[in-house]
């Protein structure tokens, strides 16, 4: 049990099930409802809040999860709760750009609903 919503009420997570890899996790969340006192299964958060690890960080109202994505991507998404709904605030990680070939460092952020570049350098696997 944890707040996931930061609404001051304790949620409700379980495991759902791991990637083949055994890299990701997904589970399944139900928030607490106060008028109705019992747990409400959630979609939403189920389905965007799956990875390698989930972290509720309150002192900032976020929620980070790590994610990789075989030899594509590897990252954190970091997610902001607005009217108990998940926005996708900022992605941050290393991904492969197929247009160019290549591998990227890049931090995209939601600005008016789109996801933006706002840094990228190259990255190479290679020290």
């Amino acid at each position: 049990f944890f707040d996931i919503n930061f609404d001051g009420n304790l949620c409700l997570k379980l495991f759902d099930f791991a990637s083949a890899d055994g890299q990701n996790f997904a589970f399944k969340y139900w928030l607490y409802n106060n008028e109705t006192g019992k747990f409400i299964y959630n979609e939403n958060y189920s389905y965007k809040l799956a990875g390698m690890e989930v972290y509720i960080d309150s002192s900032i109202n976020m929620i980070i999860v790590s994610f990789i994505s075989g030899d594509y991507a590897m990252g954190q998404d970091r997610y902001k709760v607005i009217d108990n709904e998940l926005l996708l605030y900022e992605e941050e990680g290393i991904f492969y750009d197929i247009t160019k070939e290549a591998h990227f460092e890049r931090l995209y952020r939601n600005v008016n609903g789109e996801m933006i570049i706002i840094t990228e350098k190259p990255f190479s696997f290679k020290e």
